[in-house]
């Protein structure tokens, strides 16, 4: 959010929000659907999940509303 600290570990190697976009997506973790690819909507619901699991609730993402006919694949493996 925007008046949180962003997070950052050496067992991340990076801040909590780009370890998690990274490893959702290099895992293919963030497949929510297991189809080959991840839309815009899974990579949010990944990390609306992921960031607060990690950080104890203490980082949130934020995100807009989504607009689902511009839910278009990010990453396809």
């Amino acid at each position: 959010g925007g008046t949180e600290y962003a997070q950052e570990s050496k067992d991340w190697g990076n801040g909590v929000f780009t370890y998690c976009l990274l490893t959702g997506l290099g895992t293919n973790k963030a497949d929510l659907n297991r189809n080959g690819s991840v839309s815009i909507s899974e990579m949010q619901k990944y990390l609306s999940k992921k960031v607060p699991e990690l950080t104890n609730g203490t980082q949130k993402p934020t995100s807009r509303v989504m607009n689902y006919s511009n839910d278009f694949t990010i990453w396809k493996k």
